[in-house]
């Protein structure tokens, strides 16, 4: 979820001179092959909102669902509290975090709350990748699957996702590339019925220039991506690897008449036993081993919740780290620009929730105290970020004009960007409804 992501913010993606965000949708499945039901209409929705936020911050969207196995989490220190996944029983989370305020639920009466949906089925898949499908179940999960991959498709299609990966590293998944390679081809059809964008064949393939065949049909399919994760005893083999690896995927993709050829994760682990400067070193050799090669990158922001504070696989974050100055020159490189690009004013990173509860204020569901309330708890606890507005000093009516009200359900639905609702609660604050500390 954004919050645990540092290059979330589009500012900081530009700053470096990114012009794409991809992201993973991880879709949660059961030891019966069931999928978590809650979770699954939840992604349906994470997934929408997040390509139209990147969309309107004029980003290329890539997306990427994925199959990941249900956790059990122990919550008993606090969600994100623990240094890493604890093996403990799971637990269903009661409702939002404690000091939200009461009447701002965050979900619709006898459901649970939006905000505890959201960082309960984040957290179900914490630390669940990589790994494969146990195959006693693997086609239960392809079978319940598969359609929610039809439906995310459509979305993408719908919001102007500019590419579609039907899952992330499916020959890792399904623990065999020639199963992979025929789901894939089974798939296809039924995608490009409901979705005409670009289309990525997300394999593992960290290890394609050992391979002395080709497993994978990719027929059909737009773009190959293949993983390269430095940090482990082979760093020092990083050049060698990534050019092989490119060497192998090229050849393949001009067989299968592929077009582009991406290196589709490449990060690193926290407990790599890399110095910092060898991290850096490593995006360094990267970029070098595949200077005019290669027609994209996406390089891997892993989860974070802060020092201490691990949810899910263990990654270093780029924001602040000695590899985003490294990205930052090769993509201004690749850009063709030594300048900084910047963002005028950047609307507030708001959590995808927060629009169900302006729908309902705009409906009349929620009061205007208990809107203004919820809105001021967020603001205070660092949730949504609001650029500095000067507060009134005057004693204000209380009353808030109906164009608020009504930017709020535009926003809910999505036809309206953020910066209009931050400054619909700008305008709450200049004038002294809502007062903010």
């Amino acid at each position: 979820i954004d919050m645990m992501h540092s290059m979330a913010a589009p500012t900081d993606l530009k700053n470096i001179s990114a012009d794409s965000i991809s992201f993973l949708i991880t879709i949660p499945y059961h030891s019966s092959g069931e999928l978590h039901d809650d979770c699954v209409d939840w992604v349906k929705d994470k997934a929408r909102s997040t390509i139209k936020k990147y969309k309107q911050a004029g980003f290329t969207v890539v997306v990427v669902p994925g199959a990941v196995q249900v956790n059990p989490l122990d919550y008993s220190g606090g969600m994100y509290n623990q240094p890493d996944v604890m093996q403990g029983s799971p637990e269903v989370m009661q409702g939002p975090p404690e000091g939200i305020p009461e009447g701002f639920t965050g979900g619709p009466p006898g459901g649970m709350p939006d905000i505890a949906r959201e960082m309960t089925c984040s957290l179900l898949t914490a630390g669940g990748e990589p790994g494969s499908i146990p195959s006693s179940i693997l086609n239960k999960v392809l079978e319940n699957y598969e359609p929610v991959v039809i439906e995310l498709a459509k979305i993408a299609e719908e919001e102007g996702a500019a590419v579609f990966a039907p899952m992330a590293e499916p020959d890792l998944k399904m623990g065999s590339a020639t199963k992979a390679s025929k789901w894939s081809q089974d798939m296809l059809p039924k995608i490009k019925e409901v979705y005409s964008g670009k289309l990525l064949w997300r394999g593992d393939f960290h290890n394609a220039y050992t391979s002395g065949s080709k497993q994978v049909d990719f027929s059909g399919f737009d773009i190959i991506g293949f993983t390269t994760l430095p940090g482990g005893p082979g760093a020092a083999n990083i050049p060698n690897v990534i050019a092989g690896n490119i060497d192998a995927l090229t050849k393949w993709a001009e067989e299968d008449g592929v077009e582009e050829v991406w290196i589709s994760e490449f990060g690193i682990s926290v407990d790599s036993p890399q110095s910092e400067a060898d991290k850096a070193k490593s995006y360094q050799e990267m970029f070098e081993a595949s200077a005019g090669k290669l027609d994209g990158y996406l390089l891997t922001d892993i989860p974070y919740a802060g020092p201490g504070k691990q949810v899910g696989w263990p990654g270093t974050p780029l924001k602040g780290s000695t590899m985003e100055p490294v990205v930052e020159e090769w993509f201004k490189k690749m850009a063709g620009t030594t300048q900084t690009t910047q963002v005028t004013e950047e609307a507030a990173d708001i959590p995808f929730w927060i629009r169900n509860n302006a729908g309902w204020w705009a409906e009349g569901q929620l009061s205007d105290s208990d809107f203004v309330s919820g809105i001021q708890w967020l603001i205070a606890n660092g949730i949504i970020e609001i650029p500095y507005t000067e507060q009134s000093t005057e004693t204000a009516s209380g009353e808030i004009p109906d164009w608020i009200k009504n930017n709020a359900g535009w926003w809910a639905n999505g036809k309206i960007p953020d910066s209009a609702f931050v400054s619909g609660l700008q305008w709450l604050i200049s004038n002294g409804i809502m007062k903010v500390s």
